[in-house]
């Protein structure tokens, strides 16, 4: 398995964390990981390496104010701060894994959040997993 991190520029400005692992393989869809309040992507590192015995990568992302992020911790101004920050990142994926079907998984509040951003973006996601979403 490849891991890689980075930071990208979320909402408001600030600088937010992001991790990807991947197959030694090409990949043949990327999980974008939205994790739960209290919570950070590396947390779902056993998640994704499970996947990517199976060919899939998995992309993480840290929200404002959780792990690595920047951020008053477990506080936003607004809530729709990690649906902008998600959907920043989603773009960032499809940059670096081109066309590659993505799939979108959220977890407790990481469901809310991807359930608010598929509101707008179902088209782009070939499957949704929604675990205990709030």
């Amino acid at each position: 398995m490849k891991h890689r991190e980075g930071e990208f520029t979320g909402a408001r400005g600030a600088t937010m964390y992001y991790q990807y692992w991947e197959p030694d393989t090409p990949a043949r869809a990327v999980i974008l990981l939205v994790h739960g309040a209290a919570e950070h992507c590396a947390r779902y590192q056993h998640v994704a390496e499970y996947f990517a015995t199976h060919g899939i990568a998995m992309a993480g992302l840290d929200h404002p104010g959780h792990g690595r992020s920047e951020g008053v911790r477990g506080f936003v101004p607004k809530f729709d701060d990690y649906v902008e920050t998600l959907g920043l990142f989603h773009q960032q994926v499809n940059r670096d894994f081109g066309s590659v079907p993505k799939i979108l998984m959220g977890h407790s509040m990481g469901g809310l959040i991807s359930t608010l951003y598929l509101l707008d973006h179902q088209s782009e996601f070939a499957a949704c997993i929604l675990s205990g979403p709030a």
